[in-house]
């Protein structure tokens, strides 16, 4: 039988990342008011907060009726600081004979102060747009709120640590990791163009390149298999998609991207367990047929060996600073790498004139 599940607790306690916990071990949707009210109106609201917000809670309790009517279990994640909060949501469901569970976020005050400080740097940073709580506004808050007796909870959770979000945990188990250069790696490449082959079809494959690190001898680098995957302009991306079993592969678009992607918005990565990587990781960059900067830059390294060396010193300074930052660890690369594939268009014009 499907049901609701009610989360409670105090502001940053933890609540958003536990709920968001629970998405990945069921299939369900997640109610959240804070997400509906900042999206639509922002975070300065004025007078009318409380009124948007009553008027949002009713929407989605109503909402949660047909949710749970189409066999889906329904997550509410908003705080439900007070005990009349609590009792008018379980009235609500135990009137509609529908199944329900309350989960508490119990957090001691230097969890609550550290979440607090953190989300609101991210908010400083532009990072994330939520409602911004100084101390003084996050204590009256945290003293409104009404602790429930142990009776009117399901699920107590004892919070002594930072719920880690789903962010974090990629980045601690997906770290970046440098290496010395393996003589397998190109080894590594022909077995998976082959798969490429197989899976996606001779006849929608343009090109397919060894790019990246590790497709320069001797360079130091992180040991995944960077894979530039040409297709033909008229591969149907749906077919494409879902040519790779997700049992194995990672098919990233839309939101999913975190860094700038090139037509057809598209990348695949494979070698990402559920605890960290494979043996064998591959990220798999697809795009349309063209002259590609990616391959500009593995050419140039390999035929100017002191900037390879260059290249290698740059990666070991930088994976102090973002060992668990990919996402910042190639951003800072950046300025590196647009230069030497200036130099390489440089000196491929200059043999032409030549």
């Amino acid at each position: 039988m499907n049901k609701v599940i009610l989360i409670c607790g105090k502001i940053c306690s933890g609540k958003t990342a536990y709920a968001k916990s629970l998405l990945k071990e069921r299939s369900c949707v997640l109610l959240s008011v804070d997400e509906i009210t900042v999206a639509l109106f922002g975070t300065d609201a004025g007078e009318s907060h409380d009124l948007m917000v009553e008027k949002t809670q009713s929407y989605l309790f109503q909402k949660s009726l047909e949710i749970i009517a189409s066999g889906v279990d329904v997550i509410f994640d908003w705080g439900f600081w007070t005990r009349d909060d609590r009792q008018e949501a379980t009235q609500f469901f135990t009137e509609r004979n529908i199944v329900f569970e309350w989960h508490y976020i119990d957090a001691p005050d230097d969890v609550l102060l550290n979440n607090l400080n953190k989300r609101n740097r991210e908010i400083e940073a532009g990072q994330t747009q939520f409602y911004y709580f100084d101390d003084d506004l996050a204590h009256r808050f945290w003293n409104m709120f009404e602790v429930p007796p142990k009776n009117e909870i399901d699920v107590w959770i004892n919070s002594s640590e930072p719920i880690e979000t789903e962010e974090e945990l990629h980045a601690r188990i997906y770290p970046i990791i440098l290496c010395e250069y393996n003589a397998a790696w190109p080894e590594w490449f022909m077995e998976e163009k082959a798969n490429l082959e197989r899976l996606v079809g001779a006849e929608n494959i343009a090109r397919i390149s060894h790019i990246g690190s590790t497709s320069v001898p001797g360079l130091t680098a992180k040991p995944t298999i960077d894979i530039l995957l040409e297709i033909n302009k008229n591969t149907d991306l749906e077919k494409l998609a879902a040519a790779f079993p997700s049992v194995e592969y990672i098919t990233l678009s839309g939101e999913a991207l975190t860094v700038q992607t090139p037509p057809p918005h598209i990348r695949v990565i494979k070698g990402y367990l559920p605890d960290g990587f494979a043996e064998k990781v591959y990220h798999i960059h697809v795009v349309y047929p063209g002259d590609h900067d990616e391959l500009r830059f593995r050419d140039y390294l390999i035929a100017h060996p002191d900037a390879a060396a260059e290249y290698a010193v740059l990666k070991r300074s930088l994976f102090q600073n973002y060992e668990h930052d990919r996402d910042g660890y190639t951003e800072a690369k950046g300025e590196f790498v647009r230069d030497v594939v200036k130099k390489a268009k440089e000196e491929l014009s200059n043999g032409n004139r030549t």
